[in-house]
């Protein structure tokens, strides 16, 4: 029996209505959610528009700039010049401040009330205990160099000032604090201010430093940054590379919720000097002598400078300018800087006598002109020449011919370069200029040597801010404007015989700086080269005082060597033994018996005034060697009179002080009756 499938049926036909029931039911559905999401966004951008952007309005992020701590600057031995401390300033934004800043110091107390910006300012004052004229002379000043950004105030600010405009937000709109660094100077009480004009200092970046390409990399738009000297020069090493806070504040300034870094600090780089901060002490110290022993001997002396440098590499080790001044005075509260860049201060302690300063060199220039003449043809080797009282140019074609004075009437007799300069004959040297002069054409003989020695352009200091001085030619004096009549002015124009004899002795219209002097001497005392001055001797590993950087080695090599004969520095040398140590020598009184050997020449360059005719700036210019350790020094004093009397024992103290730490030089007056 065989079981069969039953038929199969067939499907029953769906219902339609509850399809189109449940099809309608996703519709409604579907419709309400899209009229509830449409109904929403019709709320919030319509009935609610104003509350809402009042809420967002009411909370914006801001950016907090994080300073990183700028490098250290340290002597050659690793002393600390100059480091950082930690404090707070306070910064005025001046286009959050409320409307109305038409306020001056003098603005009466009721037009403070109505101008709304005047009175946060006038409430800060009041905190700050600063006078409010000195208030908004301050801002205004420091907003007209950078407009459009923040103004940190050189104000000192404790907590307790912080926490009183904290807590009155509402009051001090535009007001906020910020975690700055200062500078400051932890040998200044062991040794002393270190030439702060070499050093130089920090501040606030301004519009004009931002247009000056001297800082070899971009600048950020806020911030500090070297202001002069090394701090300068080196300032895209030190300043390292600030840090960012962000944080949500709500209208009143006021942080919402927690703030979070973005970016950390990175420290600057560490500068070691070639400067030793020791023999720097010692040189302040004793350019302050030198003037006081020009007093002593009723000279009108003001001021001085001496500079200590490795002839070989151009490192300087001491380079000191008297009056000089703490450098606290670039530091809030800059307590004392009024009086020290007043020009009405009479000793100029800003203006640096060392490498800013100009004058005329006298006596010790006659080397240099030694040298112009050897490699000019004008004077042979061995040559001997006469040493007159009174000598005329060959040149001179008046009835009433010029008389050219030695510094003595009597005359010498016949003499070589080394005994004119033992004796430091005048004449010897009118000669060759003489000779220069009849040599026909722009005179670029004498000029031209003059300037290869680094005379007339300004050294390549990397402090910045050494001066030229004036090698004078035709063309320069053809182009002066001179006083007197117009018939004066015309002869005033003219290049003379006495132009070229006057410059040979380092007078007339010469000017140079006793930087200048030292890298001249240096190149005669290494066979001609014409080294590169300079105070950096290597950027350091963030923190370190000993590691540099790859390639932080600062060593400059020199500008030019002029190749210059043996028999020439033979001769130089011999002459300027013989100034130190001969009978006869112009500073023999202080060098005689000093150890090491020294060679150096005196220089006393008239500097005639309505006030005081008879004044003479005091030079000693010359060098050392012990122990493989050479070491040029220039000294000057201003109104100094006799160069072997007031300037020479400040080379003195330098030279004992470096070969003989251990044995400090005492001071005393020699004798110079001469140049």
């Amino acid at each position: 029996m065989y079981l069969q499938r039953p038929p199969t049926r067939p499907e029953p036909t769906p219902d339609p209505v509850p399809l189109a029931l449940r099809a309608a039911t996703l519709a409604v559905i579907a419709a309400a959610l899209l009229g509830v999401l449409l109904f929403r966004l019709w709320a919030l951008q319509v009935l609610h528009s104003d509350q809402y952007v009042a809420a967002a309005a009411q909370n914006s992020v801001r950016t907090i700039t994080m300073p990183s701590p700028r490098g250290q600057i340290l002597d050659r031995d690793g002393h600390v010049l100059v480091s950082n401390t930690a404090t707070i300033a306070v910064q005025v934004d001046a286009a959050r401040l409320p409307h109305g800043t038409d306020c001056g110091p003098t603005i009466a107390t009721h037009r403070v009330g109505d101008q709304r910006g005047c009175g946060v300012l006038k409430r800060l004052a009041w905190v700050l205990d600063v006078p409010y004229g000195h208030m908004w002379h301050t801002f205004s000043h420091l907003a007209r160099a950078n407009p459009g950004y923040p103004v940190t105030l050189p104000f000192d600010v404790d907590r307790r000032q912080t926490s009183y405009v904290l807590e009155r937000r509402w009051l001090f709109q535009g007001v906020a604090f910020e975690h700055v660094y200062q500078r400051t100077y932890p040998s200044l009480r062991e040794f002393g201010p270190t030439n702060p004009n070499l050093l130089g200092f920090v501040g606030a970046i301004t519009a004009e430093n931002l247009k000056d390409r001297s800082y070899h990399e971009k600048l950020p738009r806020i911030g500090t940054a070297g202001q002069g000297g090394v701090e300068k020069t080196y300032d895209r090493y030190l300043r390292g590379q600030d840090g960012t806070i962000q944080e949500t504040v709500d209208p009143a300034g006021a942080p919402v919720g927690q703030a979070f870094l973005t970016q950390s600090p990175i420290a600057g780089d560490n500068l070691r000097l070639t400067i030793d901060a020791r023999l720097q002490k010692v040189a302040q110290y004793a350019v302050g002598q030198g003037i006081a022993i020009a007093h002593a001997n009723g000279e009108p002396a003001d001021s001085g400078a001496v500079v200590a440098m490795n002839p070989d590499t151009g490192a300087i080790y001491a380079m000191a300018s008297s009056p000089t001044y703490s450098p606290m005075v670039h530091v809030p509260p800059y307590k004392g800087s009024k009086h020290v860049f007043s020009k009405k201060n009479p000793g100029h302690p800003a203006y640096d006598s060392a490498f800013q300063g100009t004058y005329p060199a006298g006596s010790t220039f006659k080397p240099i002109t030694a040298t112009a003449a050897y490699e000019s043809g004008v004077l042979a080797p061995g040559e001997s020449l006469e040493c007159p009282g009174t000598y005329y140019s060959k040149y001179d074609t008046a009835k009433q011919r010029t008389p050219f004075h030695d510094w003595t009437l009597d005359d010498m007799g016949s003499m070589g370069l080394a005994k004119a300069l033992e004796v430091s004959c005048d004449t010897f040297f009118y000669q060759l200029g003489d000779q220069f002069y009849g040599m026909g054409g722009p005179g670029e003989q004498f000029q031209g040597w003059i300037r290869k020695l680094g005379y007339g352009s300004a050294p390549p200091l990397d402090a910045g801010g050494a001066q030229a001085g004036t090698v004078p030619d035709p063309k320069w004096k053809a182009t002066q404007n001179w006083q007197g009549t117009p018939a004066q002015q015309e002869i005033e124009r003219l290049w003379l015989p006495g132009d070229d004899i006057n410059m040979s002795i380092g007078q007339g219209n010469l000017l140079v700086s006793p930087l200048q002097q030292a890298v001249a001497y240096s190149a005669l005392e290494n066979g001609g080269k014409v080294v590169t001055p300079h105070v950096g001797q290597a950027i350091l590993e963030p923190g370190s005082t000993t590691q540099a950087i790859p390639g932080g080695r600062i060593d400059p090599g020199p500008v030019r060597d002029l190749h210059l004969p043996q028999e020439l520095l033979s001769e130089i040398k011999q002459g300027l033994y013989g100034a130190t140590h001969a009978g006869d020598g112009t500073s023999t009184a202080t060098f005689g018996n000093f150890q090491p050997t020294v060679y150096g020449k005196t220089g006393t360059a008239e500097v005639p005034t309505t006030d005081c005719p008879n004044c003479a700036d005091a030079w000693w210019a010359g060098w050392a060697e012990q122990g493989g350790k050479p070491l040029v020094v220039v000294a000057f004093i201003h109104d100094g009179g006799h160069g072997g009397v007031s300037a020479a024992p400040v080379a003195a103290s330098i030279f004992q002080s470096f070969y003989d730490p251990r044995s400090p030089y005492s001071f005393h007056a020699g004798t110079d009756q001469s140049r």
